[in-house]
């Protein structure tokens, strides 16, 4: 209202929700007329769609910041959560950490199996890391059977960041090292997997 009354417009992106399942995004701007006192005779409103727009934005962004197959961060992603970390240590003085891992003989399961079958690994195992690593984390997936969880701020006091940090790295490992149920064909994998030292 403030900018309608002092410059006669205002313009900006609104989200309607008609219906509880339908959301829609658009530009609304608006238009005030007047008469020659200033006193207020219409308004006129313009409201232009741009939840295509919105939508191929949203997927540009996954496809540049997120892994296709998995959904998880991706590396670019991971080195910019990385960056924003660094920075923010000087004012919050804590502790964060870095698990990097991968999968033993997984190169095996893709020759011997099928890409499927290996894709499908990789998204069970994705699962597990998400799981563990909580919503406060980040965990991406580098490349291949490369996979990294970013642990944020774990604690002032350098001895019991490590402590966590490990703790987390051996909850990883045990859960890592578990019985897949692949489908199409259905059957069960089990192989022992380890987390490669930094």
């Amino acid at each position: 209202m403030k900018a309608l009354l002092e410059d006669g417009s205002w313009s900006g992106e609104v989200q309607l929700t008609p219906s509880s399942n339908t959301e829609y995004h658009a530009v609304l701007s608006l238009s005030m007329l007047t008469d020659y006192n200033r006193n207020i005779e219409h308004f006129i409103g313009v409201l232009q769609d741009i939840t295509d727009i919105r939508q191929a934005n949203d997927e540009i962004k996954r496809l540049a910041y997120y892994d296709n197959l998995t959904g998880l961060a991706n590396r670019t992603l991971l080195h910019n959560q990385i960056q924003t970390t660094l920075e923010h240590y000087p004012t919050s003085q804590s502790y964060s950490g870095l698990i990097l891992l991968d999968l033993d003989s997984f190169r095996m399961i893709n020759d011997t199996l099928g890409l499927e079958i290996g894709d499908q690994l990789l998204i069970l195992v994705s699962q597990k890391l998400t799981k563990l690593a909580g919503p406060e984390n980040i965990v991406a997936r580098l490349e291949g059977d490369e996979f990294a969880i970013l642990v944020k701020e774990i604690s002032q006091d350098q001895e019991e960041a490590h402590t966590q940090l490990l703790t987390l790295a051996y909850k990883v490992q045990e859960a890592i090292d578990d019985r897949y149920t692949i489908k199409k064909p259905f059957f069960t994998l089990h192989r022992q997997y380890r987390l490669v030292p930094l």
